[in-house]
């Protein structure tokens, strides 16, 4: 799990996920922002943009009861922000 400070997250570990990661980041190097040029933690957002008490709150009960399991990515989509919703560009499924 990962405390975002304003928010709570559940880490994603996978290698193959990194790899894609990495792959992508190399496509596009010189075109990447300073965010996405950094280090890079994968996760699945579970709440954001709250006051940092509410956040440990809620990380500190989804704690207790968390326990990893597998799951699996479908594929990547790509959305652009466009100052509160995001507008969806693509998506891209894995095969196999």
């Amino acid at each position: 799990m990962l405390n975002l400070g304003g928010g709570v997250a559940y880490r994603i570990q996978s290698q193959d996920l990194e790899e894609v990661r990495a792959d992508l980041a190399d496509a596009f190097h010189g075109l990447l922002g300073a965010q996405d040029s950094a280090g890079w933690r994968p996760h699945v957002t579970i709440q954001n943009k709250v006051k940092p008490k509410l956040a440990r709150t809620l990380f500190n009960q989804l704690e207790q009861a968390f326990k990893p399991r597998d799951l699996t990515l479908a594929g990547l989509a790509l959305h652009e922000y466009l100052g509160g919703p995001w507008a969806p560009i693509g998506r891209w499924p894995f095969r196999g």
